[in-house]
């Protein structure tokens, strides 16, 4: 845990109610990634499956990265590079296999 970023702790009082142990991180291109919502007393962090979008998106270190929460669980997420430029996102398909063709009514 020592080398996760915590979720802000007024975000995480803010949804503490409304989050599962399942996240989602949708992306503008349409593309989404299942990631694991981990919770310790009054921290909280994004887990299994972060790997997995950071990679697949090649976010770098000091990259600014903006979430808005959405609702049932989802998050929307854009990804600023280090001239804090929006980054093209890839087209390709999700880690999780969700793409914006195949997503169901989101």
């Amino acid at each position: 845990m020592s080398n996760v970023q915590m979720i802000p702790e007024n975000l995480v009082q803010k949804l503490k109610d409304k989050l599962s142990d399942i996240v989602k991180l949708k992306l503008p291109n349409g593309c989404e990634w299942e990631v694991h919502f981990e919770r310790s007393k009054e921290k909280a962090w994004f887990d299994d499956g972060l790997a997995s979008f950071i990679q697949d998106n090649s976010i770098g270190i000091h990259f600014f990265l903006l979430f808005k929460y959405a609702e049932n669980s989802h998050f929307n997420v854009h990804v600023f590079d280090l001239t804090t430029t929006e980054i093209d996102y890839p087209s390709k398909t999700s880690s999780s296999g969700i793409t914006p063709d195949t997503m169901s009514g989101n």
